[in-house]
């Protein structure tokens, strides 16, 4: 090979070398701008994980604390239940009371009305009575 020929052959590969050497700045550049973009979207990635987890935790205290509010219910359900059923009972047991006492009461009446009734045929038999002897007093006074 001539002089002239290398010398064209170093410049070609100078050539070359320096286009290579762009593409390769360039492939560097979007190397570097595709790491940066996933390092951006690594961060998007690590904050929605963040969020997510966050959120999780809320979640989890909420159903806890909807959990409690299950349990506090359900108990004052049975203490209402329960008191229903006492308020119940002494209702009926005052009711029985009441019929006891009424009835009491009615036996009482029933027998006072039988006195009095027993009182009223006494008058009566006093009145008769009475009224025979005036009868009497009278036919004496007018036979005497």
């Amino acid at each position: 090979m001539t002089n002239d020929e290398l010398k064209a052959l170093c410049e070609s590969n100078a050539r070359a070398i320096q286009a290579t050497g762009e593409q390769v700045g360039e492939l560097t550049n979007s190397v570097t701008a595709f790491i940066r973009k996933l390092d951006d979207e690594g961060l998007k990635v690590t904050l929605i994980t963040e969020v997510a987890d966050e959120i999780g935790g809320d979640v989890a205290y909420l159903e806890r604390q909807s959990n409690r509010q299950d349990v506090s219910i359900t108990a004052l359900r049975q203490d209402a239940n329960a008191d229903r059923q006492l308020f119940r009972e002494q209702a009926e047991a005052d009711r029985q009371a009441s019929d006891r006492r009424f009835e009491e009461s009615n036996r009482r009446f029933d027998a006072q009305l039988e006195e009095i009734r027993a009182q009223g045929q006494q008058i009566r038999a006093l009145l008769s009575a009475l009224a025979n002897t005036n009868g009497r007093i009278d036919s004496l006074e007018a036979a005497g």
